[in-house]
């Protein structure tokens, strides 16, 4: 049996490692709703007391990144441990002399293999987040988990001036990776790291603590060396008090934590004794005063009073930031105007970034193609008053309006066509049902019941308006009878059924296709990768081929304790047709 070489090799189980890690982070995406899928590589810099004929090592050694990233690596730590800001430190106790040098380098290791890696990152729209190097066997390691920009840039930041000077950026998806980095280098100090860590992820383990850690740096952000106001149990204490009734009324009303060396609140009420945060039936009382318009006023540990935003503060300088209690346990942190991060019963999750004008009107455009730029502007206005209100609507645009309203005249209203307008928008929404229009903004029935099949698009986790959706829109006549829908849900979610995937070039669809045909065990990873990412473009044919080369790789005999990781079979997506692909130059 041919042996299953590993030529750049820092330790035994480091594809295990680096495939756990993935696999660890891929699931912390989902969970936040995340599409983009992350990537993880490991890199080895040797250690300068050992000789060995890699000095840099790549895990894998076979996908997107060559060692020609890491011309100069061994050189530029060097030159970073001479040049180091912690070099002349001097430390009271003599452990922490003793570890210093080695920290150094560690720290150095990281500090080279991330600025490494920041060409990469320019031309291929990613952004690396490295973990502390750590030694196995010959090697300083550093895991780097790699995220599409994009991700980063859908959620707001809060950038946080420290106490030695440097600007650093907080937001919850960082502090997640951070988070997931952190339990990377747990398991990295671990003898034989990735050798048994198969079992269950529990992804809780990443986001609340994650959640955590963010909300503390924020509010040490706003307060800067003034350690008092601190309160690292913040997230846990909000949890608490949301999850608290009051004479048998659901929780609302907001909290602003400020800097009281700030001038940024005015007081209507004062209290004599401030109520400890922690004290949460107290906290719960004295919340039952607050509205959207006149809020607590907290410090992050202490409660003073009732007031309101001064008519003078500048969200610029961003010295506050403000707690709303939505509903019975769930709650959201509010920064610079910005949602930055919800809670729901502890459970912290990231908002949802709404759609962006020029990818709503591409979106609407492929669906009905039969629409004006002017179409599409007016279109654009109804969507955004739609999602302005907190409750609840559905507005669902079909090619067929004027025949769907004569066939479910009897599951809604019917009304003369109109075409629709903000102000009355503003009104017919307030109605149960959907309000149904044509691609050009006229309406011919409001209060509608939708019908339909349930389908695989259909979830228990989300209301009875998406699920209504989701069952109107995706049917087997859909290509024919061409409908979209915006959906905006009571827990103030807006979904656009259907949100068309990109169109990408079936050049390269077909390039890597024939990529995973011609691969062998050891560099079908690249091939496998990128078809997984991109399962919806693959027709039945590239489909069968793919299959196909998926079994011939697993039909290779193993080595003992080799891994191979094969991802699913593909299967063709109805939706799927050749409008899906770029014109051909």
């Amino acid at each position: 049996m041919k042996r299953n070489v590993i030529y750049l090799f820092m330790w035994g189980y480091q594809s295990h490692y680096r495939i756990w890690l993935e696999n660890y982070t891929k699931n912390v995406f989902e969970q936040l709703g995340i599409k983009d899928k992350p990537k993880v590589l490991l890199v080895g810099a040797c250690s300068p007391e050992k000789n060995n004929n890699n000095p840099i090592c790549i895990e894998p050694e076979d996908g997107e990144w060559g060692l020609d990233l890491f011309p100069n690596l061994l050189a530029a730590i060097e030159e970073n441990i001479k040049n180091h800001p912690n070099k002349n430190i001097f430390y009271g106790d003599a452990l922490s002399m003793r570890e210093k040098p080695e920290r150094i380098r560690r720290d150095s290791v990281t500090t080279s293999v991330r600025h490494a890696l920041k060409p990469y990152d320019e031309n291929n729209n990613t952004q690396s987040f490295c973990g502390m190097a750590y030694p196995v066997g010959d090697y300083y390691v550093v895991p780097v988990i790699q995220v599409p920009q994009c991700v980063i840039k859908k959620t707001k930041s809060i950038e946080v001036l420290n106490w030695a000077g440097h600007t650093y950026t907080l937001s919850f998806i960082r502090a997640c990776l951070y988070e997931l980095l952190d339990k990377a280098n747990d398991e990295l100090k671990k003898p034989e790291a990735g050798r048994s860590k198969w079992g269950a992820v529990k992804v809780r383990d990443v986001l609340q603590p994650a959640a955590e850690h963010f909300l503390f740096q924020a509010n040490q952000g706003i307060h800067g060396k003034q350690v008092q106001y601190q309160n690292e149990y913040l997230f846990e204490h909000l949890n608490m008090i949301s999850s608290l009734m009051y004479e048998g009324e659901k929780i609302e009303g907001k909290l602003i934590i400020f800097n009281p060396d700030s001038q940024s609140v005015n007081f209507t009420l004062k209290f004599k004794e401030y109520v400890p945060i922690k004290n949460f039936r107290w906290s719960r009382k004295v919340l039952q005063m607050a509205t959207n318009e006149v809020a607590l006023i907290c410090d992050g540990s202490k409660i003073y009073g009732l007031g309101k935003l001064n008519q003078d503060y500048d969200s610029a300088e961003k010295e506050v930031l403000i707690i709303e209690f939505l509903d019975h346990y769930y709650w959201a942190l509010y920064y610079d105007n910005s949602i930055m991060m919800y809670s729901h019963y502890a459970q912290p999750e990231l908002p949802q970034k709404l759609i962006s004008e020029q990818d709503f009107i591409v979106n609407f455009a492929r669906v009905f193609p039969e629409t004006s730029k002017k179409d599409h502007q007016y279109i654009w206005e109804l969507f955004n008053t739609s999602i302005k209100q907190l409750s609840g609507c559905m507005l669902v645009f079909a090619s067929d309006a004027k025949e769907e309203a004569q066939r479910l005249l009897h599951q809604g209203t019917g009304v003369e066509p109109v075409l629709m307008n903000k102000e009355l928008l503003s009104r017919v929404r307030h109605i149960d049902g959907s309000i149904l229009l044509d691609p050009f903004g006229v309406c011919y029935a409001i209060g509608v019941i939708l019908d339909g099949i349930a389908n695989d698009e259909c979830t228990p986790s989300r209301g009875s308006r998406f699920n209504s959706g989701m069952r109107y829109i995706y049917n087997d006549d859909m290509k024919a009878k061409r409908r979209l829908s915006i959906v905006v849900s009571e827990d103030r979610t807006v979904d656009i059924i259907p949100l068309l995937p990109p169109r990408i070039s079936e050049k390269e669809l077909e390039s890597h296709v024939s990529g995973l045909e011609s691969s062998n065990e050891n560099n079908y990873h690249k091939h496998q990768s990128w078809l997984d990412d991109h399962r919806f473009y693959l027709n039945q044919e590239r489909c069968d081929r793919s299959n196909q080369a998926l079994d011939r790789l697993d039909a290779i005999p193993r080595e003992v304790g080799e891994l191979r990781w094969l991802v699913e079979h593909f299967v063709v997506s109805l939706e799927m047709d050749e409008s899906f692909f770029l014109p051909r130059i």
